[in-house]
């Protein structure tokens, strides 16, 4: 069994102190903050992006082998 959990005596003054070590360092932590939106917003895009692609690549590869006029092989180089 594990002892009762000890509250923190003085939450306010603790949280005072660490932003005040953190000041410095502000601009990263605003960066750091910044990337790990972007990499949330990025990673839920992200798959719905590769379905419409893989449904446009799909689309076209049947088009092609059912002999449809119009579907042209493009490649990139």
């Amino acid at each position: 069994m594990r002892p009762p959990v000890e509250k923190a005596k003085d939450f306010k003054g603790t949280l005072r102190r660490l932003i005040k070590y953190l000041q410095p360092h502000s601009s990263r932590l605003l960066g750091v903050l910044v990337a790990a939106i972007l990499s949330t917003v990025f990673s839920i895009i992200s798959p719905k992006v590769m379905a419409e692609g893989t449904d446009i690549l799909s689309q076209g590869a049947i088009a092609i082998l059912q002999g449809v006029q119009g579907p042209e092989l493009i490649f990139l180089l």
